[in-house]
């Protein structure tokens, strides 16, 4: 059963239970990582097979199509309905400070040209960012996140 620790940010001794509850977290990061980024992996080569084995392999539902994952949208508003409306309430008020929190934290495009002439910024897409350095003597170099390029990698456009 997971215990779920409570800190007191005024209690004596909460930097120390802090710092040890994050050094706790951030042990096992590396091989949660490895093993996310492997079952990605795997669903992007090998598709909706490879989503089927994941759903009979965490899930146990054996599926023989992935369209059967999809919850009719009349399944989700009879739950929706039957929801206590202390909780939904509460459900939908996190979704709105999620919400706004995410809406902060976008970038927006920018551009300068420094003293060199070199046009320098950031151009945001839905996808992910683009950086860029325009040097008049190179052209454009940019660096993409990696749904662009993969891993952050340099691309020349």
């Amino acid at each position: 059963m997971l215990t779920i620790r409570r800190l007191n940010s005024q209690a004596d001794g909460f930097w120390q239970d802090f710092d040890r509850m994050l050094d706790a977290n951030l042990e096992g990061a590396g091989d949660v990582n490895a093993t996310v980024q492997g079952i990605i992996d795997r669903v992007r080569l090998e598709g909706d097979s490879a989503l089927l084995d994941y759903t009979r392999q965490f899930d146990r539902l054996e599926l023989t199509t992935a369209s059967e994952l999809e919850i009719p949208k009349a399944e989700l508003y009879q739950a929706l309905e039957e929801i206590d409306p202390a909780q939904r309430d509460a459900l939908e008020q996190a979704q709105k400070r999620i919400y706004h929190y995410a809406e902060k934290q976008a970038m927006q495009s920018w551009q300068y040209t420094d003293d060199m002439g070199n046009v320098l910024g950031q151009k945001n897409y839905s996808s992910g960012s683009c950086w860029y350095l325009c040097a008049r003597w190179y052209g454009c170099l940019s660096f993409f996140g990696a749904d662009e390029c993969g891993a952050g990698q340099g691309c020349w456009r």
